[in-house]
């Protein structure tokens, strides 16, 4: 098998307690993968787009789905991320890893494009597009929440078998919390993304029914290549959305 040198890894399954089967729930009569796949897919700098779900008994739907839409689908640990992410790549031989999750459905390709042009051009270890998921204090205005891009290599994703380096709660969060061992860059808000500053303390995640709705609601109304920065002026045209957003049970 010819070797891809970036693949886009939607990482996603079906077993959410919160909002059970969000990936391929419908948005506006599309499942909320799709709507993310058909906005990467536009992206000029990754090779191939990969749907990375578990091999729990709960994803058959999900690969089917994938399956039945010519979508790549790889399988791997439920419950560890980080070796699914690696079987994943080591089955399709991926030698750089996109990691975007399947409850962003709000993603802009531009920003996979830039992640991947900085990975590129700089001896780095991990890019990726800095907001309030980095504890990290820079010079930079921040992104909002949920639309987090993550590039690095398959051999520096596979060094999360090392016991000896620092974890946080995110599964790759071992890649930015020892910059000791890789190195790092954090992109901001800022140049042709200047338009999505002054948001960080909004996230647009899928993560709660009433998410689930709010998407629903962008969808219907821009269509699925709605820009990100329509999306935050609604939200300061209509405050009342911002119920909608809230990452809270309600």
């Amino acid at each position: 098998m010819n070797s891809i040198e970036n693949a886009i890894f939607i990482v996603a399954r079906l077993s959410s307690k919160r909002v059970p089967n969000k990936n391929i729930l419908e948005i506006d009569g599309i499942p909320m993968i799709s709507r993310l796949y058909s906005r990467l897919a536009k992206s000029r700098l990754a090779d191939r787009i990969i749907i990375c779900t578990s091999k729990d008994s709960s994803d058959d739907i999900l690969e089917d789905y994938c399956t039945q839409n010519n979508m790549l689908v790889g399988r791997g640990s439920l419950n560890n991320v980080m070796e699914r992410i690696c079987d994943v790549a080591d089955t399709f031989n991926v030698k750089n890893i996109v990691e975007v999750l399947g409850d962003n459905p709000f993603i802009d390709s531009e920003i996979v494009d830039a992640a991947i042009s900085l990975f590129n051009g700089q001896k780095i270890d991990y890019v990726a597009n800095y907001s309030n998921d980095y504890n990290h204090n820079l010079l930079s205005n921040k992104f909002p929440t949920g639309i987090r891009v993550q590039i690095y290599s398959l051999a520096s994703a596979k060094c999360y078998i090392n016991k000896e380096i620092n974890f946080l709660s995110h599964p790759s969060s071992f890649l930015y919390a020892n910059p000791k061992v890789f190195s790092i860059k954090l992109f901001g808000a800022e140049k042709e993304f200047i338009n999505l500053s002054g948001n960080e303390d909004l996230n647009i995640s899928v993560n709660y029914p009433q998410n689930l709705r709010f998407a629903e609601y962008i969808f219907k109304k821009f269509g699925n290549n709605v820009l990100i920065s329509d999306i935050l002026k609604e939200l300061k045209l209509k405050p009342r959305l911002l119920k909608l957003i809230s990452q809270k049970d309600e």
